[in-house]
């Protein structure tokens, strides 16, 4: 027998409860390993008349080979002319694999099993203890034997003989998947079910009482990616497509067209979301569903042969274990404050599937296990087998950067989530970072991230993650304008994405994580969107112009995000904050934290402007100057008090974002202002021992660690070379 072929069931025989006539004693083996067996009194004879063609279940279509690994992974179609590989594989030029089991069906439980039929069963004669349980042993084959029925001619009643295990749990849909169909039955192939139903003599009666509510499951709403071999992007207001023109186009059932051998898709409010407030005249959006084959003659590009290469290449760095141990690192330091991969995608049953890591692009592969190299001294056995070995993080990320050159041009959201994993790249501070910023703003805006996605009729898994990842474009934008004063890349009127609500973001896998990890994506998404509203404010070319020398309308300004900053504080979860200060200083909640000191300071850079010269600006602030500057010591000494925190013993560890490391140096720079413009002795005294105090914490956490080193290293060395400045509690005041 061909290895790869399989024996299958026709739907229909599935349907009626496998009661096809078949020779005394056979057997039918479902998808999954079940085995179905009838004894020889309960099965049909073989002179049963059969019926002729009519109404009822389609025609089944036979496959001969089972979908291969890589086609089970993407739940496509697994299309083999001949023999392997697959169309898809071979598109990819991936090797064609068997070797992975199909995932198990979950069973419904016993509460969904009307009573009726549970009654009948449970009273028939003939039903072990085991069937009437429904609950046979994982993975082990299931013996169903059906009470003694009698022979079964074309007008019995089987409504009261069927058990609920043996053709409630029958799901249409899954068996298809299984078998490798491409569509599912239609409404007009259901109402033709029913009707065979009527014909075998389910009466209105005996189907009310015999409900199966797994068969009328409504059609699933489809991802935009589910076509492994096109990239969807969205058609937008101007360009050479108009959406307007667009939506009076013929659609099929799959809400698509072809024009001009140019494939749309066209997306439908979902009708649970009639409530939501949509403009009356707009256009449904429309996405272009653009074939890879179509770009591939355009530049820059990677030949197939050095991707391919470049993939073995990393395949032979870590073993299968090494890499599963890599990424269980990083969903327990990284993912749950950068939350931007669909944890679903890549486990099965709680465990990372080969089949899924496999069907990763190079760009993310390479860049997952890039991020997750620096976390291997917290693997007990990851850490002593990559101790001696080369550190193979420069060809992770040079190979990931090779596969961007090719993936660019047909977009996907892994490809959004490579490039953000390389923007949290550590002590990438070049001019290439802002250029890399503006890269993934513009594939978000490709993939229609930027637009509110709440009533569109996709996988609410998908609408979660799609709203995540333009969040952590957004954070990552903001952050890097602030970091390296450059303009941002998003405009306040480029989106209408709502805030981050925690139903769209995945619960933590584990007690170490914490589990309040990922309430800290929120917080920072909200603080993130003050930051954008101070930059806007105060930074911009054409806001330093009104605000530089007007200290009335800078303060003017200040009073709501000042109250905006004190409001998100005071709003921090006690699991996280007490007192204004991390409970957990290490990773994410003190860089949050972090965050939130650098914003109120770049706040206070703001309002202090105008009063470094002299003149009218500062004759005008002479009364509240002097508050503004009480409030920036105030903040300084928050931060010193946070810095000599960090320096106890895992004060660094964890994750931080990659502007952290910038965060420090403002900060260091921050004081240093403070301490040369200060205006009387006593504060120029006060400004020098918060000077001297922390740079001692940060030099003690610098030699803590390698990470604290490259965290805090940065803050030594900006803001007090060349000043003159020793730190060793001499005061800095000038007359």
């Amino acid at each position: 027998m061909d290895p790869f072929s399989q024996a299958s069931l026709s739907p229909g025989d599935y349907y009626h409860g496998g009661l096809s006539p078949q020779a005394p004693g056979s057997s039918a083996a479902m998808p999954g390993g079940v085995k179905l067996e009838l004894p020889p009194a309960a099965q049909a004879p073989t002179t049963m008349q059969q019926p002729g063609p009519g109404p009822g279940p389609r025609n089944y279509k036979s496959r001969k080979y089972r979908p291969c690994d890589f086609c089970r992974a993407r739940q496509v179609a697994c299309k083999i002319e001949v023999a392997p590989p697959c169309q898809l594989c071979q598109s990819h030029r991936r090797e064609c694999t068997f070797v992975e089991q199909p995932k198990k069906k979950r069973r419904p439980p016993a509460e969904s099993v009307v009573a009726p039929v549970v009654a009948a069963a449970s009273s028939s004669q003939g039903s072990g203890s085991r069937a009437a349980t429904g609950t046979p042993a994982e993975g082990s084959r299931v013996h169903i034997e059906p009470p003694q029925l009698p022979m079964l001619g074309q007008d019995s009643d089987i409504s009261g003989h069927l058990h609920p295990n043996y053709v409630a749990h029958f799901d249409e849909r899954l068996f298809e998947r299984q078998i490798g169909h491409d569509h599912f039955l239609d409404h007009q192939q259901h109402q033709h079910q029913q009707h065979h139903e009527h014909h075998q003599g389910l009466d209105h009666t005996a189907a009310a009482s015999f409900q199966m509510p797994h068969l009328d499951v409504p059609s699933p709403e489809r991802s935009l990616d589910s076509h492994p071999s096109r990239s969807a992007r969205l058609v937008g207001e101007t360009g050479e497509t108009n959406p307007y023109l667009l939506r009076r186009y013929h659609y099929d059932d799959n809400d698509e067209c072809t024009i001009s051998q140019t494939h749309y898709r066209r997306i439908r409010p979902r009708p649970s979301a009639s409530n939501h407030p949509t403009p009356k005249d707009a256009p449904p959006p429309v996405f272009t569903l653009a074939a890879d084959s179509a770009s591939l003659s355009a530049e820059p590009r990677t030949e197939d042969h050095v991707l391919a290469q470049a993939r073995y290449d990393i395949s032979q760095l870590f073993t299968s274990e090494q890499c599963f141990r890599l990424l269980g690192l990083y969903f327990r330091f990284v993912d749950p404050y950068l939350p931007i991969l669909a944890r679903a995608s890549l486990f099965v049953n709680g465990l990372i599937s080969r089949a899924a890591l496999d069907a990763l692009p190079l760009s993310l592969t390479a860049t997952l296990y890039a991020t997750a190299l620096p976390y291997t001294p917290y693997d007990a056995l990851l850490a002593p087998s990559l101790a001696h070995a080369p550190d193979p993080s420069t060809q992770l990320y040079r190979t990931a950067h090779l596969a961007l050159t090719h993936e660019l041009h047909n977009p996907r959201p892994a490809t959004l989530q490579a490039v953000l994993l390389l923007l949290h790249r550590p002590a990438q501070h070049t001019p290439f970072r802002p250029a890399l910023v503006a890269t993934a703003v513009s594939l978000a805006h490709s993939l229609g991230l930027s637009h509110d996605s709440t009533s569109w009729s996709l996988p609410a898994p998908d609408l979660a993650l799609r709203k995540r990842l333009w969040h952590a474009v957004f954070i990552t934008d903001k952050w890097t304008a602030l970091t390296l004063g450059t303009p941002s890349c998003i405009r306040t009127d480029d989106a209408d994405v709502p805030p981050l609500w925690p139903a769209d973001l995945e619960p933590a896998l584990g007690p170490d994580d914490g589990s309040d990890a990922p309430t800290n994506f929120r917080l920072l998404a909200d603080l993130s969107s003050i930051v954008a509203d101070i930059l806007d404010s105060y930074f911009s070319v054409r806001a330093t112009q009104r605000t530089a020398s007007n200290f009335a309308l800078s303060l003017d300004l200040g009073r709501g995000l000042r109250a905006r900053l004190d409001a998100w504080s005071e709003g921090l979860p006690r699991a996280l904050f007490v007192r204004g200060a991390p409970v957990r200083r290490g990773g994410g909640d003190a860089g949050l934290y972090l965050g939130y000191l650098v914003a109120n300071m770049t706040l206070f850079r703001g309002l202090m402007r105008p009063l470094e010269g002299g003149g009218a600006g500062q004759e005008m602030g002479m009364g509240s100057g002097g508050a503004v500057r009480a409030g920036a010591r105030e903040c300084a000494e928050e931060a010193v008090v946070f810095v000599e925190g960090l320096a106890g013993a895992g004060g660094v560890e964890g994750f931080w974002h990659s502007w952290s490391r910038a965060n420090f140096a403002i900060a260091s720079a921050f004081l240093t202002q403070l301490l040369l413009t200060a205006s009387t002795e006593a504060e120029g005294a006060e400004m020098s021992n918060l000077v001297a105090r922390w740079r001692w914490a940060m030099r003690m956490g610098a030699e803590g660690n390698d990470n604290g080193g490259g965290l805090m290293g940065m803050g030594l060395g900006v803001g007090f070379a060349g000043l003159g400045l020793d730190g060793g509690g001499e005061g800095g005041y000038e007359e």
